[in-house]
């Protein structure tokens, strides 16, 4: 019978290597949930961002749209004084509102997106200028003129700008 019995070493053994194995299952599986809910919160982050963004995007797409098309406005030839002077009033109050988002724009948007809107508010001013220099000097202004080319250039920068947050969003077409 001195056969059939196991040293008292190896069922201590075997409970020690068992109690070994339940902890180290414990810790990968911790890890493994550590590292899942790190994921999770990283991937709601991001979704917050990208909404904030777009967000403001839309915001400052919307402003500049709306801009846009006072500048155009001022290439109607049947504006009189106070029409002309009443959309150039609209055309300062726009760049108020788009300089009020550009804090926001500062810390979360792209350097790019935050340059090309840079950009595109120097050409919307640009109209300004010359709608308010003409007006002071002539007391009229000239459609054809320079605040024509003016207004196009503004279309066209206000769509770069629109390209530039699209594809920052993940939507480049």
């Amino acid at each position: 019978m001195q056969s059939a019995q196991v040293s008292i070493w190896v069922p201590l053994a075997v409970a020690i290597l068992g109690i070994f194995g339940v902890v180290a299952g414990q810790l990968v599986n911790a890890r493994r949930e550590s590292v899942r809910l790190k994921a999770e919160r990283e991937a709601r982050a991001f979704e917050h961002w990208r909404d904030k963004r777009l967000e403001l995007y839309s915001d400052t797409t919307k402003i500049l749209h709306e801009w846009s098309a006072r500048t155009i406005d001022l290439c109607v030839e049947e504006l009189d004084h106070e029409e002309t002077w009443s959309i150039i009033e609209d055309l300062h109050s726009h760049d108020d509102k788009v300089e009020a988002l550009e804090f926001q724009l500062a810390l979360i948007g792209s350097k790019d997106v935050v340059e090309t809107l840079h950009d595109a508010m120097k050409v919307l001013r640009k109209v300004s200028e010359i709608a308010h220099s003409e007006m002071k000097s002539k007391g009229h202004l000239d459609p054809a003129g320079p605040i024509s080319e003016a207004s196009k250039a503004t279309y066209r920068e206000i769509g770069y700008v629109t390209h530039v947050m699209r594809t920052e969003l993940g939507n480049p077409e």
